[in-house]
C-alpha cells in the first residue's frame, strides 16, 4: 500500500534486520511469527541511502480457551553505502511484550529469566540495537541490548562485539556476548546455546555454503554463566 509498504496477516518469517555475525540473542530467527505487520520502505532518510520501518502485532501464547499472550514490535533500520568497497548499517528495534502469564498460565514460564513465585520478576520492554561496518571482506559488528521493563536489582543489559572474514574458503568468525539475566526474554530467544541469558561468551565459527539451499555452519562457544543466577529466583 502507499507504492511503498507491505501488510502481512497469518504466520511469516521473521523479517527484523539482524547481527550479520549471529542474530538471534534477542528474537529467534527460526521462530515462525503469527500475527499482523506492517513493513515500509521509506527510501533515502537522512545519511542512509535506504530505511525500511517495521510494526507488528504477534502472538507470543495461543489458547484455544483462553487469553492469548501478544507482543508489539517496532523497528527502523538504515544502509549507508559509503564507497564501492564500504557500507554501514544500523538497525533498532523494539519489543514490548503484554501479560506472558494470561489467564495464570504457566506455559511461557522458563527457567532462566529471574521468577518470583509462579510469575516473572521482570517485564520485557527490549530494545536492540545493532551497527555493522562492511569493508571489502571484513565485516564489524556491535550490539546492545537493554530491557526498560526489568524489575529493579535484576540484570537487564546486553552487549556484543563481533568481527568476521570472508575467504573463499568461507567465512570466519569471532564474538563475544554479554546478556545480563532479563536483558532478553529467554523464551523467544536463540536456542542454540547453553544459556539463551545470563551469560558472558565467546563465540567462533566458520560459515561455508554448499549450495544456494545449504550451509554449512560450524561453531564452538566458552560460556561462563552469571553466579547471581540462581539468587535472583525465589
Amino acid at each position: 500500500f502507499f507504492d511503498v509498504g507491505t501488510l502481512w496477516v497469518g504466520k511469516f518469517g521473521n523479517p527484523v534486520q539482524r547481527n550479520p555475525i549471529y542474530g538471534d540473542l534477542v528474537n529467534d530467527c527460526d521462530a515462525q511469527l503469527e500475527g499482523a505487520l506492517i513493513e515500509m520502505e521509506p527510501g533515502q532518510l537522512g545519511p542512509f541511502d535506504s530505511t525500511r520501518l517495521l510494526l507488528g502485532q504477534v502472538v507470543a501464547l495461543e489458547q484455544a480457551a483462553g487469553e492469548e499472550s501478544t507482543f508489539s514490535m517496532l523497528g527502523l533500520s538504515g544502509v549507508s553505502n559509503m564507497d564501492g568497497q564500504s557500507k554501514f548499517e544500523l538497525a533498532s528495534t523494539y519489543y514490548f511484550y503484554g501479560d506472558l502469564t494470561p489467564d495464570d498460565s504457566g506455559a511461557l514460564l522458563n527457567t532462566r529469566n529471574a521468577r518470583t513465585g509462579a510469575n516473572f520478576t521482570s517485564d520485557f520492554g527490549v530494545l536492540e540495537t545493532v551497527a555493522a561496518y562492511h569493508f571489502d571482506d571484513f565485516v564489524f559488528t556491535g550490539e546492545y541490548i537493554k530491557n526498560f521493563r526489568a524489575a529493579g536489582g535484576v540484570g537487564d543489559t546486553g552487549w556484543v562485539l563481533g568481527g568476521l572474514m570472508k575467504t573463499k574458503k568461507g567465512k570466519f568468525y569471532y564474538q563475544y556476548q554479554v546478556l545480563e539475566q532479563d536483558a532478553v526474554y529467554a523464551n523467544f530467544a536463540q536456542d542454540d546455546f547453553l544459556y539463551p541469558t545470563n551469560h558472558a561468551s565467546h563465540l567462533v565459527g566458520w560459515k561455508k555454503p554448499l549450495s544456494d539451499a545449504m550451509l554449512f555452519h560450524v561453531w564452538a562457544m566458552a560460556s561462563k554463566m552469571d553466579e547471581s543466577f540462581g539468587a535472583a529466583n525465589e
